[in-house]
This record gives structure tokens, C-alpha cells and sequence, in this order.
């Protein structure tokens, strides 16, 4: 009986193990790949209703500066050393017109000049947060509202949705 030596080829094939390691590795990292494109995807999401709702308020917080410094008066306001959440301002402008600005919608509102409305529906403002407050008028020193703003992407919920609480100080001059 002869003996046959049995080579082993350099084309042998891949076990199944080393497949089946191959497939959880390359599983692994797919897995990681994808949860990092939705959590950037998220964090743009994010970005842009942040942006969305800083420029609607910016927008509000202009018209809203611009006809403040040219009152003549202001009729209603909460004073500062009051705990009240006056969500409505009125007051006397140049003209000698009584209007207002107003949180108009409770919860899921938005900021009215009148019946114009100032921000859109791409945002909600949150009425309960809103706050138009006028400190106590001191000699000598120009005086002031303060408006707090609360409001949120209307679009957006959960992780990607954007809430901004933002404030302005406005000096009068024409007091």
C-alpha cells in the first residue's frame, strides 16, 4: 500500500466560524455607522427648529422694540415687584393709538400686535411663560420693559425639537 500524501491547497476554502465571525464583525460596525448618521441627522434637525425659532422671535422682538421706543405711553403692564405673568402689553403709540401685544392661544399660542400676527405657525409660543414686565419708573433713569418669550419648534418633538426662552430689555425714549 502506497501512501498518498494529502496537500493542503492555498484555494481551500473559509470555515464557517470565520465566516460567521467575519459577518458579526462587519454587523458590528454597520450598526455603529448607522446610529452615527441619525444622530447627526437629529442634531441638524435640531439646528434648524433653533434657528426657526430664534429668527420668528428676533422677528417679534424687532417690530415689538421699534414701536415700544416710539410710545407715547404705556397704558397696562406688569410692574417688576409684582408676582403677576401679564401676557398682554398695551400702550400709547405715536399716533396716540391704543394697541397692544399680546400672547394670544394659551399653551400652543403665538405673539399678536392688534389682529397682526408676529410670529407664525412654524413655532408655538407658550402663553403661561410669556411675560411683559415694566420696573418701577426711577428719576432720572430711562425706563424700561422687559419681555420674557418661551417658545418651541411646532414641527419638532422629543430630541430634535428646540425650545428657546429669550428676554429683551427695552429702553424707552419717549418718556
Amino acid at each position: 500500500m502506497s501512501k498518498v500524501k494529502c496537500q493542503k491547497s492555498k484555494f481551500d476554502g473559509y470555515s464557517i466560524v470565520e465566516l460567521l465571525v467575519v459577518v458579526t464583525i462587519f454587523s458590528f460596525l454597520a450598526i455603529i455607522a448607522t446610529q452615527a448618521v441619525v444622530l447627526t441627522l437629529r442634531g441638524s434637525r435640531k439646528g434648524e427648529s433653533l434657528i426657526s425659532v430664534r429668527e420668528n422671535l428676533d422677528y417679534a422682538f424687532a417690530i415689538m422694540e421699534r414701536q415700544l421706543r416710539s410710545a407715547r405711553s404705556i397704558t397696562s403692564c406688569c410692574p417688576s415687584n409684582t408676582p403677576c405673568t401679564n401676557d398682554t402689553l398695551v400702550y400709547e403709540d405715536s399716533e396716540r393709538n391704543i394697541t397692544d401685544f399680546a400672547c394670544v392661544g394659551g399653551a400652543s399660542g403665538y405673539i399678536a400686535s392688534e389682529s397682526a400676527r408676529l410670529t407664525t405657525s412654524d413655532i408655538i409660543v407658550d402663553c403661561t411663560q410669556t411675560i411683559f414686565k415694566c420696573p418701577v419708573a426711577v428719576p432720572g433713569v430711562a425706563p424700561t420693559v422687559l419681555i420674557t418669550v418661551t417658545a418651541y419648534d411646532a414641527d419638532s418633538a422629543g430630541i430634535e425639537g428646540a425650545s428657546v426662552t429669550t428676554s429683551t430689555r427695552i429702553l424707552l425714549r419717549t418718556y
